[in-house]
């Protein structure tokens, strides 16, 4: 696991972590291409605990994919870091589906809890195929997948806060801390009130992508114009499975740009 300096994220616009599609916290199945995976992230709570990840072929053609085992880190940028690992066992180690077919990979470890979550990907990267037509060889676009598979620790403790919201030039910032030992994937909703009280900006409930142990993601919300210089009061909530926190910041000169 890394530090908690390794743990940043940059800021980033709501709008570009909903559009990036990380909705793959709770869901129980997702698809990428023309492959249907379920579960979209697995759990493993001791040594010697497996699971069973499916991928089905709902597409028209036969792929094949090869698969990799990584531990995953957060670097400052935000972006994935991912570093080749033996801490995850999996099998079978590549993979053929042809369409309409539906394979099992057992994944699993020998490493016992400790007293942070460990994260890792499996990662299952699509091989060429070769794509003949009547003008000649064809370019296909292959397919990534990253599949989270989290290692409980001994005892679980989730905490989040939020700290640092500010209101300047139309925008609202704020940092969400992961202080707690395991993974939270937070689900994030912003209210503007005008001197009425009455709401008249709604965003949300949107969720943020996952901020790992110890670590922390800056976001930025930017307000309609049409709506910013009627705000008079903002309301943020920000839950996790077990948490409810609430901001409020008073803006009685409106909340656009100077």
């Amino acid at each position: 696991m890394g530090s908690p300096s390794g743990r940043r994220t940059s800021a980033l616009l709501l709008g570009y972590i909903v559009a990036l599609g990380f909705a793959l916290g709770k869901a129980e199945s997702a698809s990428a291409a023309n492959i249907a995976i379920s579960p979209v992230n697995i759990d493993l709570a001791r040594a010697g605990q497996s699971a069973l990840l499916t991928l089905t072929n709902v597409g028209g053609t036969t792929v094949t994919y090869s698969l990799g085992a990584y531990a995953w880190d957060q670097g400052e940028s935000g972006v994935m870091q991912l570093a080749k690992t033996a801490d995850i066992i999996f099998f079978p180690e590549m993979l053929q589906l042809g369409p309409g077919e539906r394979r099992n990979v057992r994944i699993g470890t020998e490493l016992a809890p400790g007293a942070v979550e460990k994260t890792y990907r499996l990662v299952l990267d699509e091989l060429p195929a070769p794509q003949t037509s009547q003008r000649g060889p064809e370019v296909r676009v292959l397919t990534r997948i990253t599949i989270p598979v989290f290692l409980a620790p001994v005892l679980s403790h989730a905490q989040a806060d939020v700290n640092e919201v500010a209101v300047h030039k139309g925008a609202m910032a704020f940092r969400i801390t992961n202080a707690g030992n395991v993974h939270v994937q937070p689900r994030l909703t912003v209210t503007a009130h005008d001197a009425n009280h009455h709401v008249i900006y709604d965003l949300g409930p949107q969720t943020i992508w996952y901020i790992l142990a110890s670590g922390f993601r800056d976001v930025k919300v930017t307000l309609p114009a049409k709506t910013c210089a009627s705000v008079r009061s903002l309301v943020l909530s920000v839950e996790t499975d077990t948490l409810v926190i609430k901001r409020e910041v008073a803006t009685p000169l409106g909340a656009c740009p100077s």
